[in-house]
């Protein structure tokens, strides 16, 4: 089973080094995706795995960067094969 995960992180997470901090953390597990800044200020996270793998990778991030975060949204859906090989800070405004 493969599911996916967007996650949008509000609080001070642009200009600090997040996305990279994430793009760090996302070699620990074996999750595909992209992280990117968006235009409201936020970060958005695309990530795709096993619900076990993006669940710990969630948590390693939050406990990681949680003085940065002020809150999270995430939405999970299943999906039938995953969209991305890797994972890399995506350098537009578009995940996908």
């Amino acid at each position: 089973m493969i599911s996916r995960v967007e996650t949008k992180y509000d609080g001070r997470v642009q200009g600090v080094g997040f996305r990279m901090r994430v793009l760090d953390i996302s070699a620990g597990y074996q999750v595909c995706g992209r992280v990117r800044n968006a235009s409201d200020a936020s970060v958005r996270l695309l990530a795709e795995g096993t619900p076990q793998e993006l669940q710990a990778f969630l948590t390693d991030i939050r406990q990681t960067l949680a003085r940065n975060i002020v809150d999270e949204k995430s939405e999970w859906t299943e999906i039938e094969a995953a969209e991305f090989e890797d994972f890399k800070i995506a350098e537009d405004l578009i995940v996908r």
